[in-house]
């Protein structure tokens, strides 16, 4: 994920606003569709069981229970997607995504909230992880690093003499 975003870095941060509100539906749009392609492949077993706990109760959801929530968490294991889907529907998990991204922050540079997008994204793709206090600091510090704050004065070194040692 670190690669897709460091080598698309510099398209990420030309991308326009609008543009970027697409890059969730994207991601989740190549996950079922590596999903679907890879259904009885045993060479990752693995990646294609993890996208199936969110595919398939997807696809067997009503339209009802997409939008709005109350899917039936027995067989969903670690889809994070289902988990927020549950309480809110998936309506609130993209809002969700954006809020979290910051997108509603015109002061924000585009590159921070698409690449935040994408890293939500595909993280809840395959379980809780981005939800967890130890990855929710690292995103946070990895967003802060990239701020760029014009209300933060200058800092000043105080004069040898004034040092007392």
């Amino acid at each position: 994920m670190l690669f897709v975003i460091a080598v698309g870095a510099q398209v990420l941060a030309r991308l326009p606003r609008l543009a970027g509100l697409a890059l969730p539906f994207l991601v989740i749009a190549g996950g079922a569709v590596l999903h679907f392609s890879s259904a009885g492949d045993q060479h990752i077993a693995d990646l294609a069981g993890r996208l199936s706990w969110t595919f398939e109760e997807l696809r067997e959801a009503d339209l009802t229970t997409l939008l709005f929530g109350g899917f039936d968490q027995t067989h969903a294991n670690d889809s994070a997607i289902l988990y927020f889907a549950e309480v809110s529907g998936i309506l609130g998990y993209v809002l969700l995504l954006y809020i979290s991204a910051g997108v509603s922050s015109l002061k924000e540079r585009p590159f921070i909230t698409n690449a935040a997008l994408i890293y939500l994204a595909s993280t809840s793709l395959f379980g809780h992880a981005y939800a967890s206090i130890k990855t929710g600091a690292l995103l946070g510090f990895v967003v802060g690093s990239q701020k760029h704050n014009q209300d933060t004065p200058n800092i000043k070194c105080l004069p040898r003499k004034a040092v007392d040692w």
